[in-house]
């Protein structure tokens, strides 16, 4: 009799299977926005509405188009791995915490008679989390990576 032993999966695996399952659902909801002619995009964030606050939940997984969409996915593949590779939990707590908390800003700031939606809320916080992250533990690379992540996408969200 054979026994298969059976290893747990490297924190890196299952931070690539979270995060590559997380893009495949933002594009499978624009996939659906863009058939119901763009309405979801109306369950965006309104600021300082009552309906607004559905936003919070949804306006991360929601985009105004493919392009929009795309200007986000490689940094949410990459800044999402990054932040779920310091350990599952840890990951999955900071990337609740930052919706949420983004979201209400969001929600509390921005300007009357808009609608805002999409992943960069989650970009710009794990950014955030991964610089916090390397000065608590001293890491000069951590840091490095955050402050180049950030110089990166905000350049090409000013474009």
């Amino acid at each position: 009799m054979s026994t298969v032993r059976t290893e747990p999966r490297p924190a890196w695996q299952g931070a690539a299977v979270l995060t590559g399952g997380f893009v495949v659902l933002l594009w499978v909801m624009e996939v659906l926005d863009t058939l119901a002619g763009h309405r979801l995009d109306a369950y965006g964030i309104t600021p300082r509405t009552e309906d607004g606050l559905v936003g919070i939940a949804l306006a991360p997984v929601l985009h105004f188009g493919f392009d929009h969409l795309v200007a986000n996915t490689v940094p949410v593949l990459v800044l999402g791995f990054l932040t779920l590779a310091t350990g599952i939990a840890r990951g999955l707590l900071a990337t609740a915490v930052i919706w949420v908390v983004g979201g209400l800003g969001v929600w509390l700031f921005a300007g009357d008679r808009s609608i805002h939606a999409g992943a960069s809320v989650l970009v710009f916080g794990w950014i955030v989390y991964l610089v916090v992250r390397g000065l608590l533990n001293r890491s000069t690379t951590e840091i490095l990576i955050g402050v180049a992540v950030f110089l990166l996408y905000r350049d090409r969200k000013s474009t």
